[in-house]
């Protein structure tokens, strides 16, 4: 995108990163009385800091540096449009990466599974 000021012929060029999820804000806490659909990922070989970074192609706000001794991380994300949820469970054990999708729209999930496919 390419930004004039009035009157003048120069010009600055803005790169704007856009991720799929990109209306989703983190939150501290998920409501108890939401029911979740869940979607469950899991492959061999798989570290943290790789499943961090997918998600971080995805939605805004992932750390790009994570504490390796830890097994487990959970994000929660609230959508500032519509209000809807997004937990994260990202684990590692043994030689497994695994990532726990829950949310209240299905939409969410679909992207979530979509994205997954696409960078496989």
């Amino acid at each position: 995108m390419l930004v004039f000021a009035r009157g003048s012929t120069a010009c600055q060029s803005l790169e704007v990163p856009l991720k799929p999820l990109n209306l989703h804000q983190k939150v501290h806490e998920l409501s108890e009385d939401l029911i979740l659909s869940t979607l469950t990922i899991t492959a061999a070989n798989l570290t943290i800091s790789d499943l961090m970074e997918w998600v971080s192609n995805i939605l805004p706000d992932v750390p790009s540096i994570v504490d390796q001794a830890k097994s487990s991380i959970k994000f929660i994300y609230k959508s500032s449009f519509l209000g809807s949820y997004l937990s994260l469970n990202i684990s590692h054990t043994d030689a497994q990466g695994e990532i726990i999708i829950q949310s209240d729209n299905y939409s969410v999930l679909t992207i979530m599974k979509v994205s997954q496919v696409c960078e496989s």
